[in-house]
Formats: structure tokens, C-alpha cells, sequence
């Protein structure tokens, strides 16, 4: 196999941890030239695996940040190109505030799909506060890692 497409994979995702730098933890940072400050929780799942990540974006002297929650996943092959339907449950209860919209990009051999939802904090906050948070892409359904949600908790804790 070529050498340049054995290294495909390994460079998209130090690429996306070179954008997403400390990625476990939740970073705090305003940008200088804009004004806009972020807050974001953004870890990268193993190949296979899920992570669920929460940003928070502020407009130059508002108060009210805007919300992205994103569900990311990595592997070799689409998994979700033609089944992208996704649902919540929160403590066994349906959440309809979490509609999520399909995203994709692929480099090298690494294909990497997100659903990415904008919900407002009310959903964020029974989404943290809930003892169980599952969700559904197609028919495999997951759970949120207490990481996940403690990383999330602590981007609602910064953004109060």
C-alpha cells in the first residue's frame, strides 16, 4: 500500500487535534481580532467511537451565547451516508428539542460523520442533568459518556 495512503488517516486527525487544542478539557478563549468568545468541550472519539462535544460561541458584547452540540464519529467507511436519522432520550423520555442535521468529510481513508444540533440551554441543561442520555443514529444506539457530560457541565458552568 502506498505510504501516503497508509498516513491519511493518522494526518486528518492530527489536523483536527491541532484545531482542537487541549480537546479533553474545556477551553476558554476570546478572539482578539473579532471580539467572539468561545467555549467549547470538543474531544476526539477512538476510530469507531462516539464522542459528544458542546460549544458555546459569543457575539462581541452579547450576554446570550449561541450553542452547538455535535455528535462525532471516525472510521474507514460511511455509517450514516444513507440512514441519517437521529433521536434523544433523556432518563428514558424523548427529547425534541435535539433535532440534529447530517455533516461529512472525508481525508485519506478517514471518513468522519457528525450530526450538529443548536439547541438552547433549557435542553442542554436537562441533557447534564439527566442520569441517563442516550441517542439513536439509524439503529445503533449509545450512550453519553459520563466524560462527555461532566465536559458539557462544565461548558454550561463557564457560560452561565
Amino acid at each position: 500500500m502506498d505510504k501516503c495512503m497508509r498516513k491519511g488517516p493518522l494526518i486528518v486527525l492530527m489536523l483536527l487535534a491541532c484545531s482542537w487544542v487541549n480537546a479533553a478539557n474545556v477551553e476558554d478563549k476570546t478572539d482578539r481580532f473579532t471580539g467572539i468568545r468561545s467555549v467549547s468541550y470538543k474531544p476526539i472519539p477512538e476510530k469507531n467511537g462516539y464522542s459528544v462535544n458542546l460549544a458555546a460561541y459569543f457575539a462581541k458584547n452579547d450576554p446570550q451565547p449561541i450553542y452547538f452540540l455535535e455528535i462525532l464519529t471516525w472510521s474507514n467507511k460511511w455509517r450514516y451516508l444513507n440512514c441519517t436519522s437521529n433521536a434523544w432520550l433523556l432518563d428514558d423520555n424523548p427529547e425534541p428539542g435535539l433535532q440534529g442535521k447530517y455533516e461529512n468529510s472525508m481525508g485519506g481513508s478517514a471518513t468522519i460523520e457528525r450530526f450538529v444540533y443548536e439547541p438552547d440551554r433549557k435542553v442542554l441543561e436537562r441533557l447534564v442533568s439527566a442520569k441517563k442520555a442516550e441517542y439513536k443514529l439509524c439503529n445503533d444506539e449509545l450512550e453519553v459518556s459520563k466524560t462527555d457530560i461532566d465536559g458539557m457541565r462544565r461548558v454550561l458552568e463557564a457560560t452561565k
